[in-house]
């Protein structure tokens, strides 16, 4: 897709279908003269708009309204909010905004990197709802303590909520109230905390979803949970990411009790968990065998698997395996 600017789109004859105004000083004032300047574009067509990396804060979401009234009918698909100050205030107007705008139909929606905040769970809901089209929502590293409830009809494909201070019991929660039929992709790397239950999501007071069990669900697991969900009737996914969670030999038993009920998951991260040891590999691998059919990936990379050498059998199950320092690359029988 060819990148565009507004100020030369009068002698482009393309259409203006991709705007890149990421790493920029724009404030509230240069959102505000956006829709001017993309008046002057007789083609625009703009399915993709990037605004990352700008301190854009509050009073610039509140001009999101007239900029997105510029784009015509079904064509923006694709807004890019992440990595600037925008908190659980903006989180809260974004939804009545995008009410203003009832021919928009966002495809994927990026608020990353955000200090959203526990405020903004309540948001998050009616914000899907303002987005009957929207398949990615990528909300990694916005400061969200708690699970917010999705519906079990969504269009939503992929969702990540990477590195947010859910806690062990409030990832077990997440993964209760996930609708199974439509996500593809999941991405909850990092969401766990600290091993000793110490996380801002394991305590009350930081937005977290414990209510006042610090630490009590640290000697248990999240596989019944995980388990339950990948064997849901109908289960669509496809790639999950559970790197970097403190997780045990134990949390990944059921998972591989479970693989063969669970054809469609084809690409596994569990990175960055040494907890993790040889008896994972093993227990994975029985599970692989049972269904019949393999992996595309499966990531152990950071795990305590520092001296295992996969046999022929894994060889013929993984496609590719990353293990500590090694990546291994394999067809599929």
């Amino acid at each position: 897709m060819e990148r565009n600017n507004p100020e030369n789109c009068r002698e482009n004859p393309k259409a203006l279908q991709e705007l890149d105004l990421s790493l920029n000083p724009l404030g509230a004032g240069a959102v505000r003269a956006l829709p001017e300047l993309l008046a002057q574009c007789p083609a625009l067509a703009l399915q993709e708009l990037d605004l990352s990396l700008n301190p854009l804060g509050a009073g610039a979401v509140r001009a999101l309204p007239e900029l997105l009234a510029r784009c015509p009918a079904l064509a923006l698909q694709e807004l890019d909010l992440s990595l600037n100050p925008l908190g659980a205030g903006a989180a809260r107007a974004l939804p009545e905004l995008l009410a203003r705008c009832p021919a928009l139909a966002l495809q994927e929606l990026d608020l990353s990197l955000n200090p959203l905040g526990a405020g903004a769970v309540r948001a998050l809901p009616e914000l899907l709802a303002r987005c009957p089209a929207l398949l990615t929502l990528r909300l990694r590293g916005c400061g969200l303590g708690r699970p917010f409830p999705i519906p079990e009809v969504t269009p939503l494909r992929t969702l990540s909520l990477s590195h947010n201070p859910l806690g062990r019991a409030g990832l077990g929660r997440l993964l209760g109230t996930l609708p199974a039929r439509s996500l593809r992709r999941l991405e909850l790397a990092s969401v766990t905390g600290h091993p000793r239950g110490d996380s801002p999501g394991d305590s009350p007071g930081h937005g977290g979803d414990i209510g006042g069990d610090i630490g009590g669900d640290i000697g248990g697991d999240i596989g019944t949970e995980l388990a339950s969900y990948l064997q849901q009737a109908g289960c669509a996914l496809c790639h999950l990411s559970l790197a970097g969670n403190h997780l045990r030999d134990g949390d990944i038993d059921e998972l591989a009790r479970c693989l063969p009920r669970c054809p469609s998951l084809l690409s596994l991260d569990l990175s960055a968990n040494p907890g993790l040891g040889p008896g994972t590999f093993r227990k994975l691998l029985e599970g692989l065998e049972q269904r019949g059919r393999g992996l595309e990936l499966l990531s152990l990379a950071g795990c305590g698997l520092r001296d295992l050498e996969p046999d022929g059998a894994a060889r013929s199950k993984i496609r590719e395996l990353r293990l500590p320092g090694r990546r291994l690359w394999n067809g599929l029988a």
